[in-house]
C-alpha cells in the first residue's frame, strides 16, 4: 500500500476545493521573500512546539498561487496543513514599502530627509500586485525605513501563520470535522459551512486572533531579549519592546484593513460569518494593552496608537482620503465593550475546548 507524500495530500485537497495550486520549492525560491518568510514561519512553529514539550503537531506549510487574500488550515490523514496565498504576502510587502516611502508616515522611523513621498494612488489592487509582482515596487530610500517595511511584512505574515496554527491548536479544525465532515477552516466564506450560526464562526476567528496576537507578542519580546543578551543591535529600528509592540499591532491593523470591505462598521458585528476588521483590530489592541500592563512595560498606549497611525497611513496614501479619515472617528472601543464580546462568546469556547490540542501542552 502506497501513501501520499504531504505535498501530494495538500495538492489533492486544494485541487478538490479549487483553492489554487501549491507553489513548488523552486517557485518559492524564485521569489526570495517567500522562501525567507516560510523559513521564518517554520522556525516560529518549532519555537512553539519546543516551548510546549514537543507535544504540539508540526503542520505542513505551503504557499498557494492565489491572488486574493486568503489562508486556510485543514487536516487530512491525521496530518495538519496550512496554506497561504502568495498574493497576501506580495500585497502586504508592496503596501509597507509604499508606506515607509512617504515622509508623513511613521516619521519616528529612520531618516525622513532621504524620502521623496510617492504620489497618491488608488488602493493597491490585489490582482495587480500579484500579476505585476516582478515589476519594480516603490522602495524607501533610507535603509532603516526600508528594513522596517520588511519587518512589518514579516510581522504580518507571522500573524497570519499563527492565526492558522491557532485553528489547529485550539481544536477549530477538529471541531468542524466533527460537525460538518470537512476538517478545514478557511478565510474563504464559500468553503466554511455554517455550524450553529454566525456565533461559532466568529468565536473561532476571535479565538485564533487572540492566540496569534499573544504568541507573536511573546515571540518578539523573546527575540529582543536574546539580542540584548548577545549585545546585538537590530538594523530595522526594532530595538526596544515598545517599538516591537507598536510594529506588531501596526502590521496586524494593516492586514485587517486590507481584508475588510468598505461596508463594514463596528455596528454589524453579529451579522456575518466573520467579525468586521474594525472590531478585530480593536480586540487585538485590547489584548496587547493587557499584555503590556501584565508584563509591566511602560507603554500601554503605544499599541493603541499603532491602529490610529495605520488608518492615518491609509488616508495619506489613498486617493479616497475622506473614507479613511472618517474611520478614525471610530476611536478605540472601551474595555467594557470588548469584555461584553468575551462574555457573549464564553459559552461557545466551552463547546470548542474538548477539541483543543492545547490541553497537551506543558
Amino acid at each position: 500500500m502506497t501513501f501520499d507524500t504531504p505535498e501530494e495530500t495538500f495538492d489533492r485537497i486544494v485541487a478538490r476545493l479549487k483553492l489554487g495550486k501549491r507553489l513548488t520549492d523552486e517557485q518559492v525560491s524564485e521569489t526570495g521573500v517567500l522562501s525567507a518568510l516560510l523559513a521564518d514561519g517554520n522556525r516560529m512553529i518549532t519555537w512553539i512546539i519546543n516551548d510546549n514539550g514537543g507535544t504540539f503537531p508540526s503542520p505542513n506549510v505551503y504557499f498557494v498561487d492565489g491572488t486574493d487574500v486568503n489562508a486556510f488550515a485543514f487536516k487530512e490523514d491525521e496530518e495538519y496543513f496550512i496554506g497561504i496565498n502568495e498574493g497576501t504576502v506580495l500585497l502586504l510587502m508592496k503596501l509597507f514599502y509604499r508606506m515607509l516611502s512617504h515622509r508623513d508616515i511613521l516619521p519616528q522611523i529612520g531618516d525622513l530627509s532621504k524620502e521623496v513621498s510617492p504620489p497618491k494612488s488608488p488602493d493597491i489592487d490585489i490582482n495587480e500586485a500579484t500579476q505585476k509582482k516582478r515589476e519594480e515596487s516603490i522602495f524607501p530610500v533610507d535603509s532603516t525605513r526600508s528594513q522596517f517595511a520588511v519587518a512589518l511584512t514579516y510581522f504580518a505574515f507571522r500573524f497570519i501563520l499563527m492565526h492558522e496554527y491557532a485553528h489547529i491548536l485550539k481544536g477549530h479544525v477538529d471541531y468542524l470535522e466533527n460537525k460538518t465532515g470537512l476538517a478545514m477552516v478557511s478565510d474563504n466564506e464559500n468553503l466554511t459551512e455554517d455550524v450553529g450560526g454566525d456565533w461559532i464562526r466568529q468565536a473561532i476567528e476571535i479565538d485564533a486572533d487572540d492566540y496569534s496576537a499573544q504568541i507573536g507578542y511573546y515571540f518578539h519580546i523573546a527575540i529582543l531579549i536574546d539580542l540584548n543578551n548577545r549585545g546585538t543591535q537590530t538594523k530595522d529600528g526594532l530595538n526596544t519592546p515598545e517599538i516591537a509592540s507598536f510594529a506588531w499591532y501596526f502590521s496586524i491593523s494593516a492586514l485587517f484593513r486590507l481584508v475588510g470591505s468598505k461596508g463594514y462598521s463596528p455596528n454589524n458585528f453579529f451579522t456575518s460569518l466573520y467579525p468586521p476588521p474594525a472590531i478585530r483590530t480593536y480586540f487585538i489592541g485590547f489584548v496587547l494593552q493587557q499584555l503590556n500592563i501584565q508584563e509591566k512595560y511602560k507603554f500601554p498606549d503605544s499599541s493603541l496608537n499603532a491602529s490610529f497611525e495605520c488608518e492615518k497611513a491609509f488616508a495619506i496614501l489613498s486617493s479616497e482620503p475622506d473614507f479613511y479619515s472618517s474611520r478614525l472617528a471610530y476611536g478605540p472601543r472601551s474595555d467594557e465593550y470588548i469584555n461584553s464580546i468575551f462574555e457573549r462568546f464564553e459559552p461557545l469556547y466551552e463547546i470548542l475546548w474538548p477539541f483543543s490540542i492545547l490541553k497537551r501542552g506543558k
